[in-house]
């Protein structure tokens, strides 16, 4: 696997951390968290990304620990169906996430459109609600050419 994309995600991790918002109801958790139509969860033990999602959560786990913060990182990652496409994806989260309290930071994602549209192998997204941070990242799958992955990241504090 290309060593780009475990550091990638572990500096998306550090990310997620320092963009988490404000506010006061109870947190939602991965379970929670709608996943696109037809997408299937890539497994630790099977899968290195999910290999290394699972070691982003136990490194933010413990550093968060070293400093005393009362904050979680969950992540997972999913191959997507054939012929996903980012802007139904972006859709899907926009309509599922809104209707559920979630919001856009409009300089955050005029930023993320600006990206997006510069580079189809790596496209992101992000929500915000109460004390929580959501990520949705479609990335080109680095073992399957032609094939994209879904990662979805939900920082809390």
């Amino acid at each position: 696997m290309n060593i780009r994309l475990p550091l990638a995600l572990t500096l998306l991790a550090l990310l997620l951390f320092t963009l988490v918002g404000c506010g006061n109801s109870a947190p939602a958790t991965l379970a929670v968290i709608p996943i696109y139509t037809d997408a299937t969860e890539l497994k630790p033990g099977e899968s290195a990304v999910a290999d290394t999602l699972v070691e982003n959560m136990k490194q933010n786990q413990a550093l968060t620990g070293q400093l005393g913060v009362n904050a979680t990182i969950e992540q997972k990652a999913f191959t997507m169906p054939a012929g996903a496409t980012w802007d139904d994806v972006k859709k899907f989260y926009d309509e599922n996430l809104t209707s559920s309290g979630w919001s856009s930071n409009s300089m955050i994602s005029n930023v993320m459109a600006q990206t997006n549209a510069a580079n189809d192998q790596f496209q992101l997204a992000n929500w915000q609600k109460n004390k929580q941070n959501l990520s949705v990242i479609m990335i080109a799958d680095p073992t399957n050419e032609g094939a994209k992955m879904l990662i979805v990241s939900l920082a809390s504090a």
